[in-house]
């Protein structure tokens, strides 16, 4: 099928389903009409080694995805690309440990 691992899913304000393919390392939008999906991949940003577990998506259409094994909070432009990370190992700041379902 088209989706490897689903493991998180979010919604955004237009309506668009993201869904986290944590076996395929990378975010899979669906739109309000039936068409193709927007696949995302993740493998190749900075700080994404390993497969992602969650998603947020705020008002603005950005989106936080969490990257657990790497203690990794990603932070993407709507259209996917990197915008930045949090990290406990990176910046010392606070217990970002194992990061999995977001909110």
């Amino acid at each position: 099928g088209l989706l490897a691992e689903p493991v998180g899913v979010a919604f955004d304000r237009l309506g668009q389903i993201v869904v986290v393919d944590r076996a395929g390392k990378r975010l899979v939008r669906f739109g309000v009409e039936p068409d193709y999906p927007d696949v995302m991949p993740l493998g190749l940003l900075p700080g994404v080694p390993a497969a992602p577990w969650g998603v947020a998506i705020d008002g603005a259409g950005r989106m936080f995805v969490s990257v657990s094994a790497v203690h990794r909070l990603l932070l993407l432009a709507p259209d996917g690309q990197f915008l930045g990370a949090w990290t406990t190992e990176a910046d010392g700041h606070g217990p970002l440990l194992h990061p999995t379902a977001l909110a």
